[in-house]
């Protein structure tokens, strides 16, 4: 006579068993679902109800309560409970290999360390506080990271004449590194450690004749690059350090997201994330104040000098700013102005916790205690961002949207893909406007000179800032857009094999608002045998902007280019306020959201004659073939409407132009200046020319891109120079400041 025992568990009805599991595992949210464990080994028959293979939808809710949403439903779409339940074992496998310091070097392990890099930037970038919280209190990320960056970054440098190679595991490596980088962090990080990291970090910074800050470089406005023939590659001459201008190798690789779509996506370049990496930690370090300077501009005049010069609030406000803001601000010390995430975290400990230094963890700080820093008699103020950086925001994650979308747009382009004119939101209009200062890391021309050509890396750590006499000069600009639409600006003319540029002749010849757009790139390019006008930061000649004519709106400006008059009219961007506002001069300039008008409303954007828009039309085209798939496959109409929000709307942008002078406080300290330049519309890349308001100095490229918004990192060159040659070229880095 045998006797079979019935689980008790399995008469209560699925769904209640469900929401019992989800119960459980809410009991504690970080890590993952190791709740379910003594559950699910209760017996076969609840191991296999509950198990991920048979009930994604439980695994679903799970994942999708442990780690944040909004950001993928925004740019992506909402995933099923499948995908989320893919996804979500995906992203903790990930966290689990940075929880074990998995750092080895065969070429098997590299290839499962790239993938868990890969997911680990996704859920940065996917961050409004859960994913941090993962990362950071469960998987220890932080420590892994800087442990691999110190051991991999001059891997088989042997193999390239001693520099570090630019390889998308380092890549991910550093572009993850600054997104896990907070005040505490960096507060916590002891000089030598901090010393180390810099020294690697070196080369990235000041050898731009070697490693470029962009995929693409600024010689050319259209990407992939217009050649008479598809044969054809770019014009390049030889260096010591290989061909210039720079064409990097490709960082692209796939990848598969949260809602299972498989893409491609490259990384920034790695010089672009040191220069971050490398700043935030130079700026531990104020500013020297000099003795002898007045404390302020009334002072220094009051004694009858008006020179241009710093005084003492001129130094002390470029050290009270933020340049390279860490994207993690203060750090998780405190709840404080964070959102709820959700109402099972509240009994979450928000504060790291201190771990021993043997168990490949840290601990961080409030502030340093006893602070020294080296080289000052009289020790100067701690800098102005300590303890003040922003705090997390109920819309995080909206930060980093066009650093996903641009290195979507980044592997696209490296695969000979072209894009419309700002397509896919790699740069938000309103993003440059308002106050910006900065810092430029400038290396003696002649040191920089022999290093560049010498195509070995010295010996014995002898590439130092000291050997290159490197000093920081620092910049103030407050900046403006102004948008050219369908419409009203001239788009180029088609260039055939023939036709190496546009002359004057045919800009007459082109219709001014009828027809359908030729090109989506906008006016007034130079020749593509002179790069596209790099050194007119990609004008054909100098621009002027006139105020607006009779009868026309307010908002309306008109544009003439050297050469080229009249290219048309131009929108004083007031439909788009940008991201930020702010308060006094040495008030707290932490970001305050404001409403923007971005991908997800129907109300944004210019008014266009959408008949005649490509965009426009691909919109349409868009929207029908999403409607016939709702017919074929039963999908609702939520599910379309999402489809249509996800792809975003045409703000009818065609050209973004950016105008810049120095405010004259500023000026009377650092020279005052003016700046124009323009947005590359394939993926975001800002150039701009700095000519000084009186002829005593030369002028100045900058290009880079904006990093999460609040950072404007890239290279300067000093402009007039041949740009198919090395020239005297350094990194930048300006910070948002308030008005």
């Amino acid at each position: 006579m045998s006797f079979t025992t019935q689980c008790h568990l399995m008469t209560i009805p699925l769904e209640i068993l469900h929401h019992i599991a989800l119960d459980l595992t809410k009991l504690t949210p970080i890590g993952p679902a190791v709740q379910l464990v003594p559950l699910m080994q209760t017996c076969s028959t609840l191991n296999a109800r509950l198990c991920r293979k048979r009930n994604p939808n439980l695994f679903g809710a799970i994942y999708r309560h442990k780690l944040d949403s909004a950001a993928v439903e925004r740019r992506l779409g909402r995933p099923t409970p499948m995908q989320w339940a893919a996804w979500g074992a995906r992203a903790f496998e990930a966290m689990r290999l940075f929880r074990r310091g998995y750092i080895r070097c065969n070429e098997y392990d590299t290839k499962i360390l790239l993938e868990a890099l890969q997911v680990g930037v996704m859920l940065m970038l996917d961050d409004d506080g859960k994913n941090v919280r993962q990362m950071l209190l469960w998987a220890r990320a932080d420590v892994f990271i800087q442990r691999l960056v110190m051991m991999r970054v001059y891997e088989h440098s042997d193999e390239n004449q001693g520099w570090p190679r630019e390889t998308p595991l380092i890549a991910y490596a550093l572009q993850l590194m600054w997104l896990l980088t907070s005040e505490e962090s960096l507060l916590s990080e002891p000089p030598a450690v901090s010393a180390q990291f810099q020294q690697l970090l070196l080369p990235f910074v000041y050898c731009p004749f070697r490693y470029p800050s962009t995929p693409f470089p600024p010689n050319h406005y259209i990407v992939p690059p217009l050649l008479p023939s598809p044969m054809l590659v770019p014009t390049t001459i030889p260096t010591a350090h290989g061909r210039y201008p720079l064409y990097p190798p490709s960082l692209a690789s796939s990848i598969e997201l949260p809602n299972g779509q498989q893409i491609r996506l490259a990384p920034p370049p790695p010089a672009l994330m040191a220069k971050l990496l490398y700043l935030a930690r130079e700026e531990v370090r104020p500013l020297p104040i000099a003795p002898h300077l007045f404390r302020t501009r009334a002072e220094i005049q009051a004694a009858g000098i008006f020179t241009i010069g710093p005084v003492r609030e001129d130094v002390e406000e470029a050290n009270w700013s933020y340049l390279a803001r860490p994207p993690l601000g203060t750090g998780l010390r405190t709840r404080e102005g964070v959102r709820k995430v959700d109402a099972d975290w509240d009994g979450v400990e928000w504060s790291a916790r201190s771990f021993d230094s043997d168990s490949n963890d840290c601990e961080y700080p409030s502030r340093p205690e006893g602070m020294k820093f080296p080289g000052f008699e009289v020790q100067p103020p701690i800098p102005r961002w300590i303890g003040k950086a922003p705090l997390l925001d109920d819309e995080k994650s909206t930060r980093w949207d066009m650093d996903f979308f641009r290195m979507w747009a980044w592997a696209d382009l490296d695969a000979g893909i072209a894009r419309k004119a700002f397509e896919g939101g790699v740069y938000e209009p309103g993003t440059a406007n308002g106050l910006w200062t900065g810092r430029l890391l400038i290396p003696v021309l002649e040191e920089q000179q022999n290093l560049a050509s010498n195509p070995i890396h010295p010996q014995n750590g002898a590439l130092t800032v000291d050997s290159l006499h490197g000093y920081h000069q620092v910049s103030f600009m407050r900046m403006r857009e102004i948008h050219g639409v369908h419409g009203e600006v001239l788009p180029i003319p088609q260039l055939s094999s023939a036709d190496e540029a546009a002359d004057e002749d045919d800009w007459e010849s082109v219709s001014d608002n009828e027809g359908e757009e030729t090109e989506e790139e906008p006016f007034a390019l130079g020749s593509l045998a002179a790069h596209d006008g790099m050194n007119n930061a990609w004008f054909a000649g100098r621009p002027r902007v006139l105020p607006p004519r009779f009868g026309q709106a307010s908002d309306i400006v008109t544009i003439w280019v050297d050469g080229i008059a009249d290219v048309g009219t131009y929108r004083t961007n007031t439909r788009f306020t940008g991201r930020w506002t702010g308060g006094a001069r040495l008030g707290n300039d932490a970001p305050l959201p404001v409403k923007y008008l971005s991908r997800s409303t129907g109300e944004e954007g210019y008014p266009h004659n959408a008949s005649t828009c490509t965009r426009c039309k691909d919109d349409e085209a868009f929207a029908q073939r999403v409607k016939t798939a709702a017919g074929h496959r039963g999908m609702e109409l939520h599910t379309l409407l999402e489809a249509q929000r996800v792809r975003g709307r045409c703000n009818g942008i065609r050209e973004i132009v950016i105008l810049g002078e120095t405010d004259p406080v500023h000026g009377a300290a650092f020279h005052h200046w003016e700046l124009e330049g323009r947005v590359r519309p394939a993926d975001g890349l800002f150039l701009a020319l700095r000519r000084p308001k009186e002829a005593i100095m030369g002028t100045m490229l900058f290009w880079g891109y904006f990093v999460g918004g609040e950072s404007l990192v890239g290279n300067w060159r000093v402009g007039g120079t041949d740009v198919m040659a090395p020239a005297w070229e350094g990194t930048f880095v300006w910070g948002r400041r308030s008005d």
